[in-house]
């Protein structure tokens, strides 16, 4: 009996405790997941553990003659609510490594908090990429930004850092985002998340890129070589797709080796016009990915053309690649038909039409693809600033000076054949927060974890099907319902519980332990 004591009392020790913290104002919420109250609609939180990002190389640095390229300044004509030079003494970093930190400091931002927040319930018309008319509001939980509110009520759930990598590393799904400079810029918005940055810059080169990151490191990469847009190429290994997506082997590189999991990936292929992004997924297609690796495709053309339809090679080009093993899903990108120059008014039609026939062709799709309305975001109230001076783009931007003195935009340069930088593009409110395409990550990762929950779900409840008739054929074999039976015996193994309160997961997990164990 002694043996049993100091187990028991422990027990009812640690019961005593969840009594009384459930009664304190951390509250424990859905799926024993502990929250916070509110003090006027503004979250109280406990400072929780955070993901710190540790820059390791400046790419700039990396890509340019000098070793100490001069840092931006803001450009003439645009305001800057913050120091430049202070804040960014690298505008993009090529890599860096993770840290965790235990401290009473709060996280440079909640999506690298490393908690399990609680996630809104929603209905079918919640977590979509389409959700119909809504308004931008005041984020509560993150001063100086917004956020996208539908008219139907739903709340978009603000992953994080820690939960995408969850459900992303380890080769269960790679993300590959093709397009133009729109598209560019949604590519740099996931990277400065993933890193817990900010302020937003576009590093604004017209070749394609590669992002991977795991719980410890990440790194950056671009392609050697620069593409007119128009189908020329100045070197053949931009032409090939593969050979640059494939050359990025992370699994090789000495900095994944402290990764828990293998990265997760986030592939960025140029591709501004129909017909280069249809030749673009030809080669990709062909021989592009290892059966094992799935990926999301994220893809549209923007403003190069004009075209009042959607040509029927593109589509042709999607189903395909739709019906390749290695894609998991489609994402078709609206156009923000809000950024079009006013003065052209049939462009606005085009692209209209154009956002009509996307969405119809995924509404014809069986599964696996969904349309993200960027415009509803572009024309709804409350928009975040946007780029000053007549640009469309929404995110902060590099003026520099090239080698032969030019100081040009074009985006048509290697990106290594330039020098120091010459001036940073600001926004409208001259933050550089960018969360215009943060709303449109949030749109797309509530989609795939939705689905990815219902998968699961489906899983499991098969499972339990297919359990539960080999039990019943096992029962029945034995001729009934006996008392020694293997029903009886796996209840056993749970411990009670109270109704009054909910116990915080640990506190089930040791009272799991202690039950099997005989100790209860």
């Amino acid at each position: 009996m002694r043996q049993r004591t100091r187990p028991v009392a422990a027990a009812m020790l640690l019961l005593f405790v969840a009594a009384v913290a459930s009664r304190l104002p951390l509250v424990a919420g859905q799926d024993g997941v502990q929250t916070d109250e509110e003090e006027d609609g503004v979250a109280v939180r406990d400072k929780p553990p955070c993901s710190v990002y540790k820059p390791r190389e400046c790419w700039y640095e990396l890509s340019t003659p000098s070793k100490h390229p001069r840092l931006p300044e803001c450009m003439e004509g645009h305001q800057c609510n913050f120091d430049v030079k202070q804040r960014m003494k690298c505008p993009f970093w090529a890599s860096g490594s993770f840290k965790r930190r235990d401290s009473e400091a709060a996280c440079s931002t909640r999506h690298m908090e490393q908690v399990q927040r609680p996630r809104p319930t929603c209905e079918s018309s919640c977590c979509t990429a389409d959700p119909g008319p809504g308004a931008w509001i005041v984020d509560k939980q993150a001063p100086g930004h917004k956020v996208f509110q539908p008219d139907a009520g739903c709340v978009y759930y603000q992953y994080g850092r820690q939960e995408i990598l969850e459900s992303f590393q380890g080769a269960s799904t790679d993300i590959m985002i093709v397009g133009d400079s729109f598209l560019r810029q949604l590519f740099v918005r996931l990277l400065h998340l993933m890193r817990g940055q900010e302020r937003v810059v576009d590093y604004k080169i017209h070749t394609h890129a590669s992002y991977a990151t795991c719980d410890a490191a990440d790194s950056f990469v671009v392609a050697p070589a620069y593409n007119d847009g128009l189908g020329a190429n100045k070197d053949k290994q931009f032409y090939s797709v593969n050979s640059f997506f494939l050359g990025h082997n992370v699994t090789s590189d000495p900095r994944w080796s402290d990764c828990s999991q293998q990265p997760m990936q986030v592939h960025y292929m140029f591709g501004s016009t129909f017909r280069q992004q249809v030749r673009n997924l030809e080669r990709y297609s062909k021989d592009g990915w290892e059966p094992t690796t799935k990926i999301d495709v994220v893809i549209s053309v923007m403003f190069w053309t004009h075209e009042w339809e959607t040509p029927a090679e593109w589509l042709d080009a999607l189903a395909a690649l739709k019906a390749q093993k290695f894609v998991r899903r489609l994402f078709l990108l609206g156009i923000p038909t809000a950024r079009v120059d006013p003065t052209k008014p049939d462009y606005v039609k085009a692209y209209q039409n154009r956002n009509h026939m996307m969405r119809e062709w995924v509404a014809n799709q069986t599964s696996g693809a969904h349309y993200i309305d960027f415009d509803v975001l572009s024309t709804s109230d409350g928009i975040p600033g946007a780029c000053t001076g007549g640009n469309k783009h929404y995110a902060c931007h590099l003026r520099y000076t090239y080698k032969d003195g030019n100081t040009t935009d074009s985006h048509f340069r290697d990106p290594f054949m330039q020098v120091p930088l010459n001036a940073l593009y600001s926004s409208e409110d001259g933050e550089c927060f960018d969360d215009v395409n943060a709303a449109v990550w949030q749109m797309y990762f509530n989609v795939a974890m939705k689905e990815k929950k219902a998968k699961k779900k489906g899983k499991g409840s098969k499972q339990a099907s297919k359990g539960s008739s080999s039990a019943s054929k096992q029962q029945g074999s034995r001729g009934g319902s006996g008392s020694g039976g293997d029903s009886s015996r796996v209840s056993s193994t749970l411990p009670p519980t109270s109704s009054m309160f909910t116990l915080p997961l640990y506190i089930k997990h040791f009272l799991n332990r202690l039950w099997i164990r005989g100790a209860l």
